[in-house]
């Protein structure tokens, strides 16, 4: 997967209509596109250094035309209109609601970096899934923090056979190599005294110790 580059976009909160149209890549980002065939664009209303709220027109939505329509402006409506955006796609994202209020506001919001698949040797998926927590993890800082990840260890083990630590230690160890995240610690084993300090609740009926790594995490859903 061809690394993507960082480019400024707008922190998009509580907007109250329906739709927005989203601005291409020769349009700044602090600005609301009305694709109405008049080419006009109108300045956004900056609450703050940080925020920036784009005022919707749902009536100048319906009368103008777009490339792309993405119904839903949860995570994934609102990370594909961005895309095509700065694609140079003319995309107008449809919300009946709050931007980002629904199912992913219940989201975890875990940005795994794919250890789950070295299991399978899933390489392809695993390279996917580091290079978009490195993105994330690159382009937006202030929104994204490293999130330990803690496996208890028990002989015999629970939940397959891999679940041993010397297998464990092994896919922490590749898992750092592969992923090359700078912004991560490097994942470990703990030993059983290290695993009840971090994780008092464990059973530690045949406790042999634990494995910690490190993902991400959205700090805020919107």
């Amino acid at each position: 997967m061809a690394p993507r580059s960082c480019r400024s976009t707008s922190h998009v909160r509580r907007l109250p209509g329906p739709g927005a149209v989203l601005p291409g890549p020769d349009q700044p980002a602090n600005t609301a596109v009305s694709d109405s065939g008049s080419g006009a664009v109108q300045p956004s209303r900056r609450t703050s250094d940080r925020d920036v709220v784009i005022d919707r027109d749902p009536d100048d939505a319906a009368a103008g035309s777009s490339d792309l329509l993405v119904i839903g402006g949860g995570m994934y409506g609102a990370v594909l209109a961005l895309e095509a955006a700065r694609r140079g796609i003319s995309t107008l994202l449809l919300e009946r609601g709050d931007f980002g209020r629904e199912t992913t506001w219940s989201s975890l919001r875990i940005l795994h970096g794919g250890l789950r698949y070295l299991q399978r040797l899933d390489l392809p998926r695993f390279r996917e899934s580091v290079g978009e927590r490195r993105w994330f993890l690159r382009c937006f800082p202030d929104l994204v923090e490293p999130l330990p990840c803690l496996m208890p260890l028990h002989d015999p083990p629970r939940g397959g056979r891999l679940r041993r630590p010397g297998i464990f230690r092994f896919a922490l160890r590749v898992n750092d190599l592969l992923a090359r995240e700078r912004a991560l610690p490097p994942g470990r084993l703990l030993s059983a005294a290290e695993t009840v300090e971090l994780f008092p609740g464990v059973d530690r009926a045949g406790l042999r110790g634990g494995a910690l790594w490190y993902d991400a995490v959205a700090k805020d859903p919107e």
